[in-house]
């Protein structure tokens, strides 16, 4: 049994899949793997990009910035918008 229960029927011209079969040898895998990636590369899960933004924070959160406090900043802001 198929760990891949689903099937998808694609037609393609020649040009295109001359590209993925060329692909195909090169790589050693086959054009349905192929597909696959690319479908993975271009519509990534929504779990990877909530963990990409995840690491995102953490890597904001590495950074050693100069701050003050809360009031301080406040203030800042404040007369950065009376101008």
């Amino acid at each position: 049994m198929s760990s891949l229960p689903r099937r998808l029927e694609v037609r393609l011209d020649e040009q295109r899949f001359k590209v993925l079969e060329e692909e195909s040898q090169r790589r050693g895998k086959s054009v349905s793997e192929l597909v696959r990636e690319a479908i993975d590369a271009r519509y990534p899960a929504r779990e990877a990009r909530i963990l990409k933004k995840l690491k995102a924070v953490e890597e904001l959160g590495k950074v050693e910035a100069p701050v003050s406090s809360w009031e301080q900043m406040e203030e800042e802001i404040r007369r950065g918008m009376l101008g």
